[in-house]
């Protein structure tokens, strides 16, 4: 766990193969992905508690604060290693959802796939309006993004933690068979799917932020890690 806290995961590995081999050959991954989860959220409670403290200096509190939140998103990490698990983030324009994915992305370690990137690919900006989004650029944009998307639930195309296949992908999502079709990459690669959705709500300053499971066996607890995860992200989003 401390190697994954300062970004040597190929420490950690090397570490804890070692340990597997010499020790417990049998050990689950899950049991020890437990184990790492709880010591990076006791030692990330720790951290907490310093940023917290009156007595503390300021330099020692922000130091203290950067330590926490890299210990739990660690923890969120592990709890997420070894399950497949697709993000989809919707929403209008303007929304937000591009930047709470893109933050969302860089503090799990996984990859944020979004269509205003790929539509970049297939049609430069500059292009007429009409060309650019045309339908069938459209549906090239979104079937490019559920190709990439399953490459990496199916661990062909690694993230950075190779024990982690999440991906986020960024669209608008505005049709029900985009939707269909996200659900669909989920289920042809064994993942958990999981909506989130910002809307834009009349006389309100900020959007809304809603998750939903986009497939029923979608775990409780995973989608209450996720919540808690997004919660301060996207209360601290800009605008």
């Amino acid at each position: 766990m401390d190697l994954d806290s300062r970004d040597r995961p190929d420490l950690s590995r090397a570490f804890l193969d070692r340990y597997r081999e010499r020790c417990d050959p049998h050990l689950p991954h899950k049991l020890l992905n437990f184990y790492l989860g709880y010591r990076a959220f006791v030692k990330a409670k720790v951290q907490a508690w310093i940023a917290a403290d009156k007595t503390v200096s300021s330099t020692q509190k922000q130091f203290a604060a950067k330590q926490s939140r890299g210990l739990f998103d660690l923890a969120v990490r592990y709890a997420l290693r070894r399950q497949a698990l697709l993000l989809v983030f919707c929403g209008v324009s303007g929304s937000g959802k591009s930047t709470l994915a893109g933050e969302l992305s860089r503090r799990l370690h996984c990859r944020h796939i979004a269509t205003d990137l790929v539509r970049d690919e297939i049609v430069p900006r500059g292009t007429p309006p009409e060309e650019r989004y045309a339908p069938a650029v459209s549906a090239r944009v979104y079937e490019t993004l559920y190709s990439r998307a399953a490459e990496v639930l199916s661990g062909k195309i690694e993230n950075h933690d190779p024990e982690l296949r999440a991906v986020i992908l960024d669209g608008t999502f505005t049709s029900a068979f985009s939707r269909r079709s996200a659900v669909q990459t989920a289920q042809q690669n064994g993942a958990h799917a999981l909506l989130v959705c910002l809307a834009v709500l009349p006389g309100q300053p900020l959007a809304g932020l809603y998750l939903a499971g986009l497939l029923p066996e979608v775990h409780a607890g995973l989608a209450l890690v996720l919540a808690l995860l997004l919660a301060p992200l996207w209360c601290a989003a800009p605008g």
